[in-house]
C-alpha cells in the first residue's frame, strides 16, 4: 500500500495540469448547484430582494457555491 502511494507521489505534475484537474472536478459541483438552486427558486427570489436587481448574477453566484447550505438550511426549517 505504502508502495503505491509512494510510486503515485514520485510522479512529476505540472501547475497546469493540476488547474485542469480542478477545473474538470469542479463541473459536478456546479451543475448540481444550479440544479438546487433552480428547484428552490425561492431562496434565488430571497436573496435578490436583498441585494436589489442590480445584483441578481451575484445572488445566484453565491447561492449556486453555497447549495450544501441551502440543502442543510432547507432541512432544519423543518
Amino acid at each position: 500500500m505504502m508502495r503505491l502511494l509512494r510510486r503515485m507521489l514520485d510522479r512529476e505534475v505540472s501547475v497546469g495540469a493540476l488547474l485542469e484537474i480542478i477545473l474538470w472536478s469542479s463541473i459536478p459541483y456546479v451543475i448540481i448547484g444550479v440544479v438546487v438552486i433552480g428547484l428552490r427558486a425561492e431562496q434565488l427570489h430571497h436573496m435578490q430582494t436583498l441585494y436589489g436587481n442590480r445584483d441578481q448574477l451575484l445572488s445566484f453566484g453565491v447561492l449556486v457555491a453555497g447549495w450544501p447550505a441551502v440543502l442543510i438550511a432547507d432541512v432544519c426549517m423543518y
